[in-house]
Formats: structure tokens, C-alpha cells, sequence
């Protein structure tokens, strides 16, 4: 697209005077850059609305969007990755590289990154964020909360953490406790919309209503863009005049079709939080629609496929994830033992022992005839994730197989007070 030299100085002129720390009002005037043809701003300033909030799943979105259209989502990486060849030992450079994995959704890349930092230096809270962040992201929620509750003993008034906890508190159906952190992000940081909207949802989800509207009227006065997503889901994708762009910079309303697909994504994944199924394969299969290859609404059909016990509909949604990561293989694995198919499954999972959940299964596998050599390997897939307690409680289940009461009971107390505190 051809773009004059005097329009591209308005243009920027006009993005100074955005609110800087406003990652929506940074989302947007990324929009604005890319329709005008000008790519590199555009994605300059999705990265800073992701630094703002690592979570902005929008700005995720649009990055990567951004980057597949125009050929350069592996450039993305390039720099932060021969950077880190060049001085592997440098923390920072290492953060950097994980954060571009995890803007353009390689999430398990970005997971080993920070786990990288995280060895080196065990207190290093950005790398602990984002660690958990990416686990969120994933969907592994009390592996997100073990990572944020070792931040929040570093700073227990980091709003971010506060903010982060109470969110998977709610995820979780721990309402009191997402309750409990919400507010207490709110006094760390009053102005947080997104604290105040999440506890406006914890507060509804305990009956009490009047409170909840208040905090969403809260949320709304301090971002009026998270209070108009509800009508944005429905508005399709147009064209629109470069006046109207402008204004929607400032933060007022964005016409992407792409709110669609995520609404639709989040929506699929609270009903399947609350085993409404049907619900989340109802809005999994309209955001497929628009998305048919995204890789993060395949996994979640193929989980409910699963938990439906609609198995050979499950390898078929998995089989369309590609590249294949430790998480889909993993799924893969767990199908096909369900269909019977056992050397199939091992074979997968002997292949990926250096993925905590695959090891937790493989073990399984030992419990009729090889209880030693099982309960080596879960204690080994417990130590080896932070707030995976899954093995733990298979641990639980071979000790009471065994005999041995007091060890079960010990095992089952040490898994209460993990997930309750």
C-alpha cells in the first residue's frame, strides 16, 4: 500500500498523543499503522501493549495475525534468538526471547525459556510472570497459581500477581479466595479495570449482585473498551475511513473480527470449566469456522471430545494440530490408550518423558505389574512441575493400592493444602 510521507506524519504524530500506558489505545493505533501499510509500527506497537499486559489476548491476536500476512512471524524470533546464541548466560536477552515466543503463541518454546531464567536466577519475578502467564494461557491453572504464589512471596504487592491469582482463583470455582486477591490488587493498584471486572465476576458468581455491578461500572469508568466487548462480538469485519480509524486509536471501539473468534475461545472455555459441553463445542465450532487451523481451539475440542468419550472424533481434531507439541502428542497418547491401543500410547510417551504430564501417564502404565518402578516415576513427574499435583494424587492411589493408609493419607493432606492455600 502506498502511503504519503505527510499522512505517515500525522499518522505518528497523532500516536504520541495516545495514553502510553494503555495497552488497548497501543492495540489500536497498531490497527490504524497496519490498514495504512505500515507494518513495522504496527507491530512495534503491539509488542508494547503486550508489555504492558503479557495477558492482552487481542494484541496477541493481532500480532500474530500481522506477522503470518506478512511473511515474517519466524523473523519475529530471529533477533532474540541469535542474540541469545551470541550471550547465552544474559538473563535479559533470554526474557526477550521467551516473550516473542510467547507473542506468536509458542507457548511450550516460551515455558522452556523462562524456566531457563528461572534456574539461573530462582527470584527473577519477570521471568516468574511470565512463566505463569504462559501456563495460564495454556490452561494449566494450578500450575499457574503454584508459579504466581512463588512471586507473590518475592512481592506480595505486585498488582500483576495479585491480579493473576485471583483470576485462576475464579477459573477455578475458588470464588473466596479469587475474592480475596482481587481486592487485594485493587489496593495496590485502584485504577485496574480488569481486577475490578474480574472480581465484578466472582462477586456475581457468590450471589452478591449489587456489589458485582458496582465493580463492573468500576471497570467500565476505567476502560470503557473492556465494557463494550459484549457488543463487539457481534460487529463484523468492514471497511472503515481513515477518520474513523483515528478515533478508534484513541481506544474507543476496534471493528476486528478477530473479537469474535476470542470471545468465542473464552466463552468455550468457562462452559467447559463448568462442564456445560455442549455449550463449549457449540462456541468452539462457530470460532472454527472463521479459524479452522487454530491450534488452541483444536486442543480444547479435542479435551471435550475426550471428557464426551467421543474418541475417534478426538484423533481427528488432534490430527489437524501441526507442528505437533508435548501437549497434543500427550493428548494423542491418552486417546489412543483409551481405544485400547496401549504399545501405540507407550510408544508415544517414552518419546516425551521430558514432558511432565506424558511421564504422570507413562507411569500409570507400571501400576499392575511394576508398582516400584511407577511410583518412581511419579514422584519424579511431581518434582518435576511446579504445582502439578496430578501425580500426587495417582502417589495417593497406589499407596492406598498397597496397603500403606498412613503414606495415602499423608500424600492426600499435602494435596488439600496445595490447592486450598
Amino acid at each position: 500500500m502506498n502511503i504519503k510521507e505527510e499522512e505517515i506524519k500525522i499518522l505518528k504524530k497523532f500516536g504520541e498523543k495516545i495514553d502510553p500506558k494503555d495497552p488497548s489505545s497501543h492495540n489500536n493505533l497498531a490497527i490504524v499503522f497496519f490498514n495504512r501499510g505500515l507494518v513495522e509500527d504496527a507491530v512495534s506497537e503491539l509488542k508494547k501493549a503486550l508489555e504492558i499486559n503479557p495477558d492482552f489476548k487481542i494484541a496477541q491476536r493481532n500480532l500474530i495475525i500481522i506477522l503470518k500476512r506478512t511473511g515474517k512471524i519466524e523473523d519475529y524470533i530471529e533477533k532474540p534468538l541469535r542474540e541469545v546464541m551470541q550471550d547465552p548466560e544474559n538473563i535479559e536477552i533470554r526474557i526477550r526471547l521467551a516473550e516473542a515466543y510467547f507473542h506468536i503463541g509458542k507457548y511450550t518454546e516460551a515455558m522452556a525459556e523462562y524456566k531457563n531464567v528461572i534456574t539461573k536466577d530462582p527470584n527473577n519475578i519477570k521471568a516468574l510472570k511470565g512463566l505463569g502467564t504462559v501456563k495460564k494461557k495454556m490452561g494449566l491453572l494450578q500450575e499457574a497459581l503454584a508459579t504466581f504464589k512463588r512471586a507473590y512471596k518475592i512481592n506480595p504487592e505486585d498488582e500483576e500477581v495479585l491480579r493473576s491469582m485471583g483470576e485462576i482463583y475464579y477459573n477455578m470455582g475458588l470464588y473466596e479466595m479469587a475474592i480475596k486477591y482481587l481486592k487485594n490488587a485493587i489496593k495496590v493498584n485502584p485504577e485496574s479495570a480488569e481486577a475490578h471486572l474480574f472480581l465484578s465476576f466472582a462477586l456475581g458468581e457468590m450471589g452478591l449482585i449489587e456489589e458485582a455491578l458496582d465493580e463492573a461500572i468500576k471497570a467500565k469508568e476505567l476502560n470503557p473498551y473492556i465494557a463494550d466487548i459484549k457488543e463487539l462480538i457481534e460487529i463484523e469485519d468492514e471497511k472503515i475511513s481513515a477518520e474513523e480509524e483515528l478515533k478508534e486509536a484513541m481506544g474507543i471501539k476496534i471493528r476486528e473480527k478477530i473479537l469474535t473468534f476470542k470471545s468465542r475461545l473464552e466463552m468455550a472455555q468457562v462452559y467447559k470449566n463448568k462442564l456445560l459441553l455442549k455449550d463449549a463445542l457449540r462456541e468452539l465450532n462457530k470460532a472454527l469456522e472463521e479459524q479452522p487451523l487454530e491450534r488452541e481451539a483444536l486442543k480444547l475440542k479435542a479435551e471435550i471430545e475426550i471428557i464426551e468419550g467421543d474418541y475417534d472424533e478426538a484423533l481427528n481434531t488432534l490430527d489437524k494440530i501441526s507442528p505437533k507439541d508435548f501437549h497434543t502428542w500427550n493428548m494423542t497418547a491418552c486417546v489412543l490408550l483409551l481405544k485400547g491401543f496401549k504399545e501405540r500410547a507407550k510408544k508415544i510417551w517414552e518419546n516425551i518423558l521430558n514432558y511432565p504430564y506424558a511421564l504422570n501417564n507413562y507411569a500409570l502404565l507400571f501400576i499392575p505389574d511394576k508398582q516400584e518402578e511407577a511410583e518412581a516415576l511419579l514422584k519424579r513427574a511431581y518434582e518435576m512441575e511446579e504445582g502439578f499435583l496430578i501425580p500426587l494424587y495417582n502417589l495417593s492411589f497406589l499407596k492406598m493400592m498397597q496397603g500403606k493408609k498412613e503414606e495415602a493419607e499423608k500424600n492426600l493432606a499435602e494435596l488439600t493444602e496445595l490447592y486450598y492455600t
